[in-house]
């Protein structure tokens, strides 16, 4: 499970990574830059800024969608090489690498991403970069009618930009329903793959990126998030409310009340148990009010060193107002109680 910052609310709508900004921030990869810059039906500004600021990821689980492209992006490669280059290179042959490389733009302080192929003016160690592939694979032939579509546009063209390159090629391979179960089978052909073609000077990817820089500098290097919308960013939001929270403080108090308890467990003298219940409930009655400075608004639970509590609301009677009126259903007021208690772990 990956390791999330802790993060507080910073306003209506908004959070904040806890203390100081993240120091060692996600860059915009072409994946994020959609979302950035609001074109991602998926993923919102508020998703790709937990993602970059490291407060809480999507978990990524593999399905037929995902499967498909691992299996066809090496054929796509080398239909392109037919199709549009011969001088068209993987990442690890450009790199010189063995393995696999998870950022093609190390010396970019924000932006970054993994192309797919480069294409060159000449043979591997003679050519120039002349222009970027970025496959796809998609079951959707609609979402293609008119172009590529702006999310995937984005991607590609953030790339071409960093590599100083004026063209764009997506090879996409449209699948059927039933190639999902053996894409390792599938070939492309002319009759089920396209290729589109941008150029980046007919596009304002220059500009995008610099409203990325001042999203970045105004949200990541601020520290406030863009507003979320519980709807939306359900998924974010679910993974960030129910993430432990962090407080050296209580940190200590917690490990404290677990020593004493299983002290107690051993003792059997009545007389050294009651000083020990005593010590015990005087901690508890420290940790409550630590943790409950904690709960956020939306917040209903919150976990914190293997101890748990939970927030419950209920009406009570407001005595001054009944004996002003004496009207009993009229006049009644929320309170919130906080119970304590052990976290339930699964052994």
């Amino acid at each position: 499970m990956a390791k999330f910052k802790p993060w507080e609310y910073a306003g209506k709508n908004t959070i904040c990574v806890q203390g100081e900004p993240t120091s060692n921030p996600k860059k915009i990869t072409g994946t994020r830059l959609g979302a950035v810059l609001g074109l991602n039906k998926w993923k919102s500004e508020f998703g790709a800024w937990c993602e970059i600021c490291r407060v809480a990821e999507e978990p990524f689980e593999g399905n037929k969608y995902t499967e498909a492209g691992i299996a066809i992006e090496p054929k796509l490669i080398e239909w392109c090489k037919e199709n549009v280059s011969p001088y068209i290179y993987t990442p690890e042959e450009w790199f010189k690498s063995k393995t696999k490389l998870y950022d093609h733009f190390p010396s970019e302080p924000i932006f970054g991403g993994m192309w797919d192929g480069i294409i060159l003016d000449d043979v591997l160690g003679k050519g120039e970069p002349i222009g970027v592939i970025e496959g796809k694979t998609s079951s959707r032939p609609q979402d293609w009618v008119d172009g590529v579509p702006p999310t995937y546009a984005a991607q590609g063209l953030e790339y071409a930009q960093l590599l100083g390159v004026d063209r764009v090629f997506f090879p996409v391979r449209f699948m059927e329903p039933d190639e999902y179960d053996h894409p390792e089978k599938c070939e492309c052909t002319s009759d089920n793959t396209h290729l589109y073609d941008i150029h980046v000077s007919d596009t304002d990817i220059e500009a995008d990126l610099r409203r990325a820089e001042l999203w970045h500098k105004k949200h990541v290097a601020g520290n406030v998030s863009p507003k979320f919308n519980e709807k939306r960013d359900k998924v974010f939001l679910d993974i960030l409310r129910k993430s432990e929270v962090k407080d050296t403080d209580l940190e200590e108090l917690a490990k404290e009340v677990a020593t004493i308890e299983t002290k107690i467990e051993k003792i059997l003298s009545k007389s050294e148990l009651t000083d020990l219940e005593k010590q015990l409930k005087k901690l508890k009655g420290k940790m409550k009010p630590a943790m409950v400075k904690l709960f956020g608004k939306n917040d209903t639970a919150i976990t914190a060193y293997g101890w748990q509590m939970k927030k419950s609301s209920r009406s009570e009677v407001d005595k001054e107002a009944l004996r002003k009126d004496n009207l009993l259903d009229k006049y009644s007021k929320v309170s919130d109680t906080y119970r304590l208690s052990k976290e339930k772990t699964n052994d």
